[in-house]
C-alpha cells in the first residue's frame, strides 16, 4: 500500500517539472521573438532617420545651387529683387504647361490648332521664338534667360543707351517716360521706337544742369565734360 501510494506522487512531481520546463522554454522563445522584432523596429526607425537626413542634405545642396543661380541672374540682368525673377519663372511655367497640354492632343484637334497657333504668334511677337520655330516643342525649350533678354531694361542696355544694366534701370525709372517699368516686355515691332526723347539732354536736346554749369564756369566754352542731367 505504501509503494502503490508513492507512485502517483512521483508522477505528479515529474508532470509539474515538465510543465515548468515547457513554460520556461515558451517564455525564452517569446523573449527571443520580442527582441528580434524590437531590433527590427529600431533598425526601421534608424533607417527612416537616415533617409530623412539624406533627403534633407540633398535638398540643402540643391537649394544652394538654386540660390546661387538666382543670385547670378539678379546681378546679370539688374533685377531689384528675386521676386521679379520668380514672376518670370511663374509666367514661363504657365506657358510651358499650356504647350505641354496642347501637345497631348491630336494634331488635327481644333483646340490644338487654334490655341497652338495663338501661342506661337505671341511668342514670335515678343521675340522669344524665331521665325522658323513654329512648333510647340520650341516653347518647351524656352528658358528664363529668353524672357529676361526681352525686358525693356535689358534692351536699353544692349542698345548702348546706358553705361550699365543698373544705369538702364535708372534711365527708365527716373523722369517722365511713357513707359517707366523696367520689366516691360518689348515686342519686336516696338524695339525700333526705343530712344531718348528729343527734349532730353541725352537725345540732343537742351543742355542739362551740370553741362550748363560747366559751360558757365569755362566762360561759355565747350567745357561739357561733366555728366548731363537726365531731364
Amino acid at each position: 500500500m505504501t509503494a502503490a501510494s508513492a507512485r502517483p506522487a512521483r508522477r505528479r512531481v515529474s508532470c509539474i517539472g515538465l510543465a515548468n520546463t515547457t513554460a520556461q522554454s515558451d517564455n525564452s522563445s517569446f523573449d527571443i521573438v520580442l527582441a528580434y522584432f524590437r531590433s527590427l523596429y529600431i533598425f526601421h526607425q534608424n533607417s527612416i532617420r537616415l533617409l530623412h537626413f539624406v533627403n534633407m542634405l540633398a535638398h540643402m545642396l540643391s537649394a544652394d545651387k538654386r540660390l546661387d543661380a538666382e543670385l547670378k541672374l539678379v546681378g546679370e540682368y539688374g533685377l531689384r529683387c528675386k521676386r521679379e525673377l520668380w514672376r518670370v519663372q511663374y509666367a514661363l511655367s504657365r506657358i510651358r504647361n499650356a504647350a505641354r497640354e496642347l501637345l497631348t492632343l491630336d494634331e488635327k484637334n481644333p483646340r490644338r490648332i487654334f490655341e497652338g497657333e495663338a501661342l506661337l504668334r505671341r511668342m514670335n511677337r515678343y521675340g522669344l521664338l524665331g521665325e522658323g520655330q513654329n512648333k510647340l516643342d520650341y516653347v518647351l525649350a524656352l528658358t528664363v534667360e529668353n524672357f529676361l533678354q526681352r525686358r525693356l531694361q535689358t534692351i536699353v542696355f544692349k542698345n548702348g543707351m546706358a553705361k550699365s544694366i543698373h544705369h538702364a534701370r535708372v534711365l527708365i525709372r527716373v523722369g517722365r517716360q511713357p513707359v517707366n517699368i523696367p520689366s516691360f516686355m518689348v515686342r519686336v515691332e516696338s524695339e525700333k521706337h526705343i530712344d531718348f526723347s528729343l527734349t532730353s539732354p541725352l537725345g540732343g536736346g537742351p543742355a542739362g544742369r551740370v553741362k550748363r554749369k560747366n559751360q558757365k564756369a569755362s566762360g561759355g566754352g565747350g567745357g561739357g565734360d561733366g555728366e548731363e542731367d537726365d531731364e
